[in-house]
């Protein structure tokens, strides 16, 4: 198959590191494969991207909100059997792509989110129907992200949920990094770590709270970047946590990072499917996570939940692990267990099934 992958930019989100790690899955199965990017953003995930061997069109304008990238986006349309889209607007601007294409090929959207500014306007919730209609297939990546996109919609929209993978191969090979001799730290320290970026959907401030209410000898890494990083700057700051918070921004090394720490943390308001969680569930170390939409279903029965934004009970299930070896080795099996399921090559397979259908319904 030829399959046109079209995203926003390769900056450090989900979608795009489940894009990074799917072409090159799809590339093994014998497909072509290309990529539509709209907007310039130079990452470590686009630097490892144009080491793919696929062709990478850069449909740059002056802002990814550009109507104008319908009719660049048009031209290239009709040399591929799927066209793969994420993210908005890119769904926007192929989906009105589609109604100029006399003999369209398929077209698929993945959902990676539960909720969107989008859906608090009336106006865009009758342009949102019209658009997602123009989808053969729209994918959610978690079940929720399912419920509140078909409150959203209604029933008339093909949907069907594919959980994003990771590969496991990548995170069971890695070796520990020294991160403790880089901050001087000995081996009674109790490394945490969440890697997000710091964006609207996620909360590293609880975490940061929570640390103020842990002993001296705990310290957190903060993996990312984003709008929201001087916030938090600001409030490690005012809580006198400087030498004990690390910001360590974008990395492309975080495997061997989860392999380093005791304890990995995913606070969140809300989410699609947390790739981050999978990934920090599957190095042995224990997951800690807020219980928010596609968190829950993730975590629920493997690792550690606590409510949204409760920096007292965060720090609470954080002392009850290191206080209790037997309770820490079964928490963090658990979550090794959890994360076999959501083995990259089972979600390949999946959404091959959804291109063969597709194609070959006429």
């Amino acid at each position: 198959m030829k399959i046109l992958q079209v995203i926003n930019n390769m900056s450090v989100g989900g979608a795009q590191k489940f894009v990074l790690d799917y072409i090159p899955e799809l590339l093994n199965r014998n497909h072509v494969v290309d990529i539509i990017l709209l907007e310039n953003i130079d990452s470590p995930f686009f630097k490892i991207l144009e080491k793919y061997n696929v062709k990478l069109y850069k449909l740059y304008s002056n802002t990814v909100y550009n109507p104008l990238l319908i009719f660049k986006i048009l031209k290239l349309l009709n040399n591929y059997d799927i066209v793969h889209v994420h993210l908005f607007p890119s769904l926007y601007w192929v989906g009105l792509a589609k109604i100029f294409i006399k003999k369209a090929p398929v077209f698929i959207y993945t959902e990676h989110n539960t909720e969107n500014r989008r859906r608090f306007f009336c106006f865009f919730k009758c342009v949102d129907k019209f658009v997602y209609r123009q989808f053969d297939k729209i994918v959610t990546v978690s079940d929720e992200a399912t419920v509140q996109l078909v409150k959203y919609l209604g029933t008339e929209f093909k949907m069907e949920c594919i959980y994003n993978g990771i590969n496991i191969k990548t995170y069971l090979s890695a070796l520990s990094s020294d991160k403790r001799s880089m901050f001087n730290l000995d081996s009674a320290t109790v490394l945490l770590l969440m890697v997000a970026g710091f964006r609207k959907a996620k909360d590293q401030n609880t975490i940061i709270y929570a640390m103020n209410k842990l002993p001296d000898n705990y310290h957190l890494i903060l993996v990312g970047d984003g709008e929201r990083r001087k916030i938090s700057e600001s409030l490690i700051a005012s809580l006198n946590l400087s030498q004990r918070v690390h910001m360590l921004g974008v990395r492309n090394d975080i495997p061997q990072i989860l392999k380093t720490v005791d304890i990995v943390i995913m606070s969140s308001y809300y989410e699609g499917l947390s790739l981050s969680s999978i990934e920090g569930m599957c190095v042995g170390k224990p997951f800690v996570a807020s219980d928010v939409h596609g968190l829950h279903e993730i975590v629920f029965g493997a690792g550690v939940l606590f409510p949204r934004g409760d920096s007292d009970k965060l720090a609470e299930e954080v002392l009850k692990l290191t206080s209790n070896s037997k309770y820490y080795n079964e928490v963090a099996a658990k979550c090794f267990a959890r994360a076999k399921c959501f083995d990259l090559g089972k979600t390949v397979d999946l959404y091959e099934n959804v291109y063969y259908s597709l194609l070959n319904r006429g």
